[in-house]
């Protein structure tokens, strides 16, 4: 296992990648547009805490559900710029399910356990770099393999959005 403070190893394997993104000095909270808020029913987004567990100075983003919305929920972009998405392997008290993402490697992951919370959405976007969606829905959970392809889709909707911020 690398340490948060060790440099990048240079034999990682091969990923799956239609492009490359570098993430550096990109804004999260632009991430997505106005139309896609729409059909994900969030209103814009505002900049959250830059410290996300192990990972310090995390680009992210906040973006809650318009008054009404049935569910309420949440979602979180992250522009993660200091390790690559393999990282979450070794999920601790996660699950974690290799998937791909409009042609992109990827992991879904969800709280180890029976009941769904929420699930969260990694994609490798550049070497040591990655794209992370979160949906936390606050009431009407729903079962867990909605609330993935939830995160599943602003993922998609993100790297469609990509190619604009770069």
């Amino acid at each position: 296992m690398q340490s948060s403070d060790s440099a990048p190893t240079s034999t990682q394997a091969v990923s799956n990648r239609p492009q490359e993104f570098k993430l550096d000095g990109l804004d999260p909270c632009k991430s997505l547009t106005p139309e896609q808020l729409n059909q994900l029913g969030m209103k814009p987004g505002k900049p959250g805490d830059p410290e996300m567990g192990r990972y310090k100075d995390v680009a992210n983003c906040g973006y809650l559900s318009v008054e009404g919305a049935k569910p309420s929920a949440g979602y979180v972009v992250a522009f993660i710029t200091a390790d690559g998405y393999r990282s979450w392997n070794d999920g601790g008290n996660l699950d974690v399910t290799p998937i791909s993402v409009a042609g992109y490697d990827g992991l879904s992951m969800k709280l180890k356990g029976d009941r769904p919370h929420s699930c969260t959405v990694v994609v490798d976007v550049a070497d040591e770099q990655h794209l992370y969606v979160n949906y936390l829905p606050v009431v009407d959970k729903g079962t867990q393999e909605l609330l993935c392809q939830k995160a599943t889709t602003a993922a998609e909707m993100v790297l469609a959005t990509l190619p604009s911020l770069s």
